[in-house]
């Protein structure tokens, strides 16, 4: 429950979340998470959680395998010679992330389990995490921070929280959490938009050969997001000026802005908020209940296409290393090969 997939599931939990006064903020950074798991033990948690899920997950054993053959096979070229990375997931592979979450996920679960042993160790009451970048509000005060951080430093000799700020102000992803006047008054945090200082804001120029719409939708998409992001009033003001400025600078005409500024209004935010940002889908806005139907029926379609026999046949593939066209020819799929193809490629995404 602590992976966050993007930041405006933050700002919908903060929405409606209130703390105690004299909690803190703080924010975590592993060092070079991707490169320092350790295959072997990550191979290991994902084992188990195939095991604690077995009835849920389908083919499990199977996935299991093919994580095997992309994390012991990390193949790489330089100077004209291969070279295999015996140590850390590899960098680029689509399954990447999604082990590091697993694995990071299996460590906070452990550590969860030494804080009811340790009184003295204490779990933030809100902590989030965006693969390698954490977030997190805890009661107490620096060195109860500080002796969480060194445990759960001490979990995994390679896996390390490097570097950390914490106070009542701190900058996550694309957000900036402080405690403002709501704070005070009702304990809910305040957000606005964090802009790091090396950003050069090369949008789009106006001479750009894009289409129309497309000029007109971006403007209009990062102006929502503020909206989404600023929870005053005052800050999507100040951000949005600045977009205006910037804009102008790329050659925009001003009154071209003008109308398009015109048609996003901070008082929108809770309306916008109920939308996800990859809910658009043929010029449509669905609801999440709507988006979820959608991939259930994407899942029940995949699944009729590749029935067990089809998977079972994989897995024998890969037990006997033998040839995929006789195999195929033994159960009587006579043109399973772009099957296999489309398999093959799902199961890399994975």
């Amino acid at each position: 429950d602590s992976i966050l997939t993007e930041s405006l599931s933050l700002i919908k939990l903060l929405e409606t979340s209130r703390f105690n006064q004299k909690c803190f903020l703080f924010t975590i950074d592993f060092k070079s998470l991707y490169t320092n798991i350790p295959v072997e033990d990550a191979i290991k948690c994902i084992k188990e959680l195939v095991e604690e899920y077995i009835n849920v997950i389908p083919n499990a054993n199977f996935i299991v395998e093919l994580l095997e053959i992309v994390f012991r096979n990390s193949l790489m070229t330089f100077d004209g010679e291969y070279f295999q990375q015996i140590f850390g997931v590899i960098m680029g592979t689509n399954v990447a992330p999604i082990l590091a979450n697993i694995y990071m996920a299996r460590l906070e679960q452990i550590l969860k389990e030494k804080c009811k042993m340790d009184p003295k160790l204490k779990w933030p009451c809100l902590f989030k995490r965006f693969i390698d970048d954490g977030f997190g509000i805890m009661e107490g005060d620096k060195s109860d921070f500080e002796y969480w951080v060194s445990e759960f430093n001490l979990l995994r000799e390679t896996i390390t929280i490097d570097k950390f700020k914490w106070g009542d102000k701190v900058d996550f992803m694309d957000l900036n959490i402080f405690k403002g006047n709501d704070f005070f008054k009702f304990g809910k945090l305040d957000i606005s938009v964090f802009q790091k200082e090396e950003n050069k804001n090369m949008y789009i120029p106006s001479k750009s050969g894009h289409q129309k719409h497309t000029i007109r939708n971006f403007i209009i998409g990062e102006l929502r997001r503020y909206v989404r992001i600023c929870t005053q009033e005052i800050s999507f003001v100040r951000v949005k000026n600045k977009f205006f400025k910037r804009l102008r600078l790329r050659g925009y005409k001003k009154l071209f802005l003008k109308r398009l500024f015109g048609k996003v209004k901070h008082s929108s935010r809770i309306s916008l908020l109920k939308l996800h940002p990859r809910q658009s889908v043929g010029g449509k806005f669905y609801s999440e209940r709507k988006e979820n139907e959608i991939l259930e029926r994407a899942e029940q379609t995949f699944h009729e296409t590749f029935s067990n026999d089809f998977f079972n046949l994989m897995e024998n593939v890969l037990n006997s290393n033998s040839g995929m066209s006789n195999e195929c020819d033994a159960i009587g799929i006579n043109s399973c090969q772009n099957k296999c193809v489309v398999t093959a490629k799902v199961c890399v995404n994975l």
